[in-house]
């Protein structure tokens, strides 16, 4: 959808900002809510046919948790894309709180942001927003980063008998990106008053038009 669509960087096989530009985009939208939906229904099912209590550290499979888990999942997709940040800033908390191990929650959340972040990064460069140089180095980068510290948390963990390191891990990043991006917000926010930049929003059709 991304790659058909295009952007100013990268112009795709149908007009920006035409109408059938956001056709496309409204029904992939509404492919992946469908998805959303039918796979949570199919687990909610399922864990009642088979009466089977789940596992520790697995989540009970509910009408109740389907939706949670689903408008949650919605919320981290549409705040990464929009912030840039991680979804499992989000997710994290919230899959602990609904009882997974913290393994379990941090495997779940890298799978997830795998995924979110490529086709982000892909809706980017299509978009002319980051260049692919600056990409390819902070995402080589930030592989190397995961790969060293999935290594170092299993080493912790292991040593201390304690899975509570990584919540204490998650806990002490996400308090530490709200502090930077306070600070870093508002370091912006003084520079273009000073400057007399324009700080309303724009047209994401001016370009195109």
């Amino acid at each position: 959808s991304i790659l058909l669509r295009g952007g100013r960087a990268s112009p795709g096989m149908v007009a920006m900002c035409s109408e059938t530009y956001w056709i496309i985009g409204l029904t992939t939208a509404i492919i992946l809510v469908l998805l959303s939906v039918s796979s949570s229904c199919r687990a909610a099912v399922a864990a009642v046919q088979d009466s089977v209590q789940p596992e520790d550290g697995s989540l009970q499979w509910t009408t109740k948790t389907s939706v949670y888990v689903s408008i949650w999942s919605l919320l981290a997709g549409f705040l990464a894309a929009l912030c840039g940040i991680g979804g499992g800033m989000i997710m994290g908390p919230k899959l602990l709180e609904l009882g997974c191990l913290p393994q379990v929650q941090s495997a779940t959340t890298a799978t997830t942001l795998f995924v979110m972040s490529t086709s982000t990064a892909i809706a980017f460069w299509v978009q002319g927003t980051a260049t692919v140089d600056y990409s390819l180095w902070l995402g080589f980068a930030t592989a190397l980063g995961a790969v060293v510290g999935k290594a170092l948390v299993g080493w912790l963990v292991k040593r201390l008998q304690r899975p509570s390191v990584i919540m204490f891990l998650l806990a002490g990043i996400i308090a530490l990106s709200v502090v930077v991006m306070s600070i870093t917000g508002l370091i912006d926010v003084v520079d273009d008053i000073v400057q007399g930049n324009d700080m309303g929003f724009r047209d994401p059709c001016a370009e195109a038009s």
